[in-house]
């Protein structure tokens, strides 16, 4: 039998990776309210702000107000979409 690239990087990574990898891989897409409430309480703020500024502010604000959830075996913590 002839093992994919995927079966070959099972086999190297540390145990915390792989289970790390597999809560990542079962989690659901979503999007954060806390990050939307942000980002659209900054557009409210800033009428007429250039779109790149606006973003800036709104990844300012995301990451001073949203909650974090540091997750079991995490070294870095978050999540892309915001969930866990």
């Amino acid at each position: 039998m002839v093992k994919t690239n995927i079966e070959k990087w099972r086999e190297v990574l540390p145990v915390r990776i792989q289970k790390l990898r597999e809560a990542f891989m079962q989690v659901t897409p979503s999007i954060s309210i806390e990050r939307a409430v942000a980002l659209t309480q900054e557009a409210k703020d800033n009428p007429g702000l250039p779109p790149v500024l606006l973003k800036a502010k709104g990844f300012y604000r995301a990451c001073e107000t949203i909650s974090i959830d540091i997750g079991e075996d995490e070294l870095i913590v978050g999540h892309p979409g915001g969930k866990s």
